[in-house]
């Protein structure tokens, strides 16, 4: 099983015109392997090969779109001969399964050779995306039949469902996972055109034991200030040395201060991982390049220490794999290990020498020519693998909360399990603990600890105010899907719909979620100047529009946007 994204532009993706999808597409088949062309050269060039010339022997834009799949072939050839492009016909509908498996073949070859592929697609009202996991967000396509063009950038069978990457230029969310069924249904009766070069062979080797557990380790979220808007979408994650002899802390509490310029989404050492930056916003770790990576460091660490040294970090390493492989899936990146010797460019899970050497920014070469990139590759492909997944994910859970937990205060086993159920059928599980429940949704790969109240223990109060207030899983927070951190003066938890804070010392929490949160969060959340929030969302009287109350102002929703209003007054008191 195999998962990859190709790298590209993801601001590039929506077209200029309401007939530039083909143009639009080929654009970006063509920016994942570095040419930049602009949709209207590329349109007048689709347009030549559509006939479009007049007597003078200018070519024009009869603005009807692109006619033939053909055309495309034919263009990206013209600035890619290196793709081989060949164009396939596809009319039988509904394919057949052989058709189906011929489109899947084409696809790996040419993303595996590092050229997109482009695919014409009708799609009536009868017949829309049907998206895979983790997408969630569908393009609205209306209420008519769609005639259109999108490029196909990616694709993964990880976990056993075909699924491709969409980048789609007419329509947002612009790009998704969807399923291999759904683009065969929609291609007839037209046809896609695809790369015959050869790839080069890509070798996972597995020369260590799998990790089959989640590893133990604290997180920590710690947000700091040194950081900033992101401008494209994340397609890799890196991994960086701190060149310095502190601890995570130490690194941490440097990296916070934006006097010194320098910042990682994660920093990782002897088990503690701190976060310092959201994942939404861009740290400032790899000059030009920050826009769209995720990084951690390991601290302590150095670029010239040798595999010996480095295996002396095997507990981190391991932790690492499973950070990269977690982050990766929640922002679309591929799981896909980008190596040295040399670097394969595209979206993936490498390190900083990958962007000096493949994307030809900056100097660095961290970290190391002496990193087992064998066995990081292995731990990647442990955790990305469900075969690898720990038979009770309670207990995994429960491990690597061990260490402020307590004891389970149920029989051991699936016999200690409580069954959440929905209609009759299962939804879920959870098990007590003395200060925590665990809670497992069906399905997923990961359950988590959401803690109890207890003056002893910094955070927690979680689970009271999500039980007293939303109603536990049944609510409108539904069940959580990532471990609480614990933060300055309180406590974070994020679930299916809604991020759950608690401020220590005050008697309940509260739920910031949508467009609401997406503001918040791009204000530093509660490490902000807004604070802690101290109201849920209420309706503004006499308006459509809906607020929620913080420490020191207010995030008003309408129609039209967010409004944040902060009190000024407050913030100099």
């Amino acid at each position: 099983m195999a998962e990859r994204v190709l790298a590209y532009d993801r601001t590039i993706v929506p077209q200029e015109t309401g007939w530039y999808c083909g143009p639009a597409s080929v654009q970006v088949a063509l920016n994942a392997r570095g040419v930049v062309k602009s949709e209207r050269e590329l349109a007048l060039r689709l347009e030549r090969y559509e006939g479009n010339v007049d007597g003078r022997g200018q070519v024009f834009d009869d603005q009807d779109g692109t006619d033939h799949i053909g055309q495309v072939t034919r263009v990206v050839t013209d600035y890619l001969p290196a793709a081989k492009m060949a164009t396939v016909e596809y009319p039988k509908d509904p394919p057949t399964a052989a058709l189906k498996d011929q489109l899947w073949n084409h696809l790996r070859a040419s993303i595996d050779a590092g050229f997109g592929m482009v695919a014409n697609i009708v799609s009536p009202p009868s017949n829309r995306w049907r998206l895979a996991k983790p997408s969630t967000v569908a393009p609205n396509y209306g209420s008519v039949t769609v005639w259109h063009y999108v490029a196909i950038m990616g694709y993964s069978d990880v976990g056993g469902v075909r699924k491709v990457w969409v980048a789609d230029p007419g329509f947002a969310p612009h790009g998704w996972w969807a399923t291999l069924d759904s683009l065969a249904s929609l291609i007839p009766p037209k046809g896609y055109s695809y790369s015959t070069a050869a790839s080069k062979p890509v070798t996972a080797p597995l020369p260590d034991a799998p990790a089959v557990a989640i590893p133990k380790f604290t997180e920590v979220r710690d947000i700091g200030q040194s950081h900033q808007a992101r401008t494209r979408a994340p397609i890799n994650f890196l991994l960086h040395t701190s060149q310095s002899t502190g601890d995570a802390r130490a690194l941490a509490n440097y990296c916070k201060n934006p006097a010194n310029s320098a910042s990682y989404h994660f920093i990782l050492g002897s088990g503690q991982l701190i976060q310092i930056v959201d994942t939404s916003r861009a740290s400032w770790s790899v000059l030009d390049a920050n826009a769209y990576t995720i990084n951690l460091c390991f601290s302590g660490s150095f670029a010239e220490w040798s595999r010996a040294e480095w295996l002396k970090r095997r507990d981190d390493i391991r932790i690492a794999a499973y950070i990269a492989v977690r982050e990766a899936r929640k922002a679309g990146i591929s799981v896909d290990v980008l190596r040295p010797g040399p670097y394969r460019r595209g979206s993936g899970i490498s390190d900083h020498k990958y962007v000096t050497e493949a994307l030809g920014i900056g100097t660095h070469t961290d970290v190391g020519k002496h990193f087992p990139w064998d066995l990081f590759a292995a731990d990647v492909l442990a955790f990305v693998q469900p075969a690898f997944a720990p038979v009770n994910l309670i207990d995994a859970e429960a491990a690597r909360a061990a260490a402020w937990i307590g004891k389970r205060l149920a029989p051991v086993g699936v016999a200690g399990e409580t069954v959440i159920r929905r209609d009759g059928a299962e939804v879920g599980r959870f098990v007590v603990y003395e200060h925590a429940h665990i809670y497992w949704k069906t399905g997923t790969r990961q359950a988590f600890a959401v803690p109890h109240a207890d003056p002893a223990l910094p955070g927690t109060g979680l689970f009271e105010t999500w039980g007293a207030d939303y109603r536990w899983e049944q609510g409108p927070l539904g069940f959580p899907d990532r471990a609480h951190a614990v933060v300055t003066n309180g406590a974070v938890q994020a679930f299916a719909h809604g991020v759950l804070f608690r401020k220590n010392g005050q008697p309940r929490g509260y739920a910031v979620w949508g467009r609401i949160y997406d503001a918040y969060r791009a204000n530093g959340s509660e490490q902000g100047p807004l604070g802690w929030p101290t109201s849920p969302e209420e309706k503004v009287a006499d308006t459509d529009n809906v607020q929620q109350r913080f420490e020191h102002g207010r995030l008003v929703w309408s129609p039209s946007g967010v409004a944040v209003l902060i009190d000024t007054k407050e913030l100099a008191a």
